[in-house]
């Protein structure tokens, strides 16, 4: 966003800022009452003199509980008791550094917010703010007329109010902007370049606000709880839809047997009710007075004695199938009209299915032709639907 909300905590005193970043103008704010609806993020700025930074190296293995070992890591620098301390880290590399700031004091902050009515969205301190881009230097100090900030290559922080006690510095490393310390940190936070040693953020751990991730994952939570509540319901309406049809299908099941013993009363035992009736039809339509091998024959000599003038036909070959009824010859004939009298001669009455194929020419004089009849008897229900 292009407006940001600044307050400094000096020790003393807290100012208010309104920061416009493009183009940048930093302008005080008197009337705290206009913040309480503001939309702006607001940006808290507290000074060095609050804070001690440390540098460590960090062995791979502690990367993953860093947040457990390192206030341990770092309890014989710290002379009060670290467990009142809030401990904050940055990792580069293999190395880690830390800022140590009191409890009571960040929570007088986090109270002072409150009594403000505004939320705060990020907690730097002032000589963090210092940009370090990778350089010879060891060190730079931004010379204010109310004191001098220190930010070293590692990103160790300090503050003093008397640069002459530090003759260690470099004339170089000294620098004197022309602008208050506010209007630098102001500059620092709108200025968009990645800088070598970014600002370490406060507001973490037991002070972290909730994050839009807390609120994802709160929304997740919700919206899981809602799909298991239609799940249930889903599950529910199946399990009643399920019960109504297996209901339909007994009352079905029972109306088929009733239907089934009316028809075939004789069996006691049902297990499939459609193999069952279909196989009592089959052996019905099997059943027909021609479907012997006997009765076949008779026919087929009747259709044979019917053909007018001299016999020529020759019986070679014959196949019986008893279930389904169904009797194969191969007959020779002068000539195709004696196969095609033969097959008439059989198909009268319609009690009978005659197939004539696989005639073919033979060499024999007196039988000019080779054919093959196959005979099956018209089942009863077919022949009491002909007219």
């Amino acid at each position: 966003m292009n407006r940001l909300t600044l307050i400094f905590f000096d020790p003393d005193k807290i100012e208010l800022y309104g920061l416009e970043k493009r183009p940048f103008r930093l302008s005080p704010i008197a009337d705290i009452d206009s913040l309480h609806n503001t939309t702006d993020p607001v940006i808290g700025v507290i000074s060095a003199q609050m804070v001690s930074s440390h540098s460590r190296q960090l062995p791979a293995k502690h990367k993953r509980y860093l947040h457990r070992t390192l206030p341990y890591m770092l309890e014989e620098d710290i002379a009060e008791d670290i467990d009142r301390q809030h401990v904050v880290s940055q990792i580069n590399g293999s190395q880690v550094r830390a800022l140590v700031i009191s409890q009571q004091y960040m929570q007088s902050l986090m109270q002072q917010i409150n009594d403000l009515g505004i939320n705060l969205q990020a907690l730097y301190v002032d000589a963090d703010l210092i940009p370090i881009n990778q350089n010879p230097h060891s060190q730079i100090v931004q010379c204010f007329n109310d004191g001098c900030l220190v930010k070293s290559a590692e990103g160790l922080l300090a503050y003093t109010d008397n640069i002459n006690q530090t003759p260690d510095l470099d004339a170089s490393d000294i620098q004197r902007p022309n602008c208050s310390r506010q209007q630098y940190c102001a500059q620092a936070l709108a200025a968009s370049s990645e800088t070598f040693r970014p600002a370490i953020n406060l507001l973490q751990g037991k002070f972290a606000l909730e994050n839009p991730m807390a609120q994802r994952s709160m929304a997740v939570k919700r919206l899981l709880a809602a799909v298991a509540v239609i799940t249930v319901i889903q599950v529910f309406y199946w399990s009643l839809l399920g019960s109504y049809f297996q209901q339909q299908a007994e009352l079905l099941q029972n109306g088929s047997v009733m239907i089934y013993q009316n028809y075939f009363p004789n069996d006691k035992t049902i297990i499939d009710i459609q193999r069952q009736a279909t196989g009592h039809i089959n052996a019905a339509n099997t059943q027909a007075p021609d479907a012997t091998f006997v009765a076949l024959m008779t026919n087929l000599g009747q259709a044979i004695s019917q053909i007018p003038g001299p016999k020529t036909i020759l019986l070679k070959s014959m196949q019986w199938q008893r279930r389904p009824a169904e009797l194969t010859v191969e007959i020779d004939a002068q000539n195709i009209a004696e196969l095609e009298n033969i097959r008439f001669g059989l198909k009268q009455e319609n009690r009978l299915n005659v197939d004539l194929n696989q005639v073919n020419q033979t060499n024999n004089a007196e039988t000019g032709v080779t054919g093959r009849l196959k005979v099956t008897p018209v089942p009863m229900v077919q022949r009491e639907r002909s007219p």
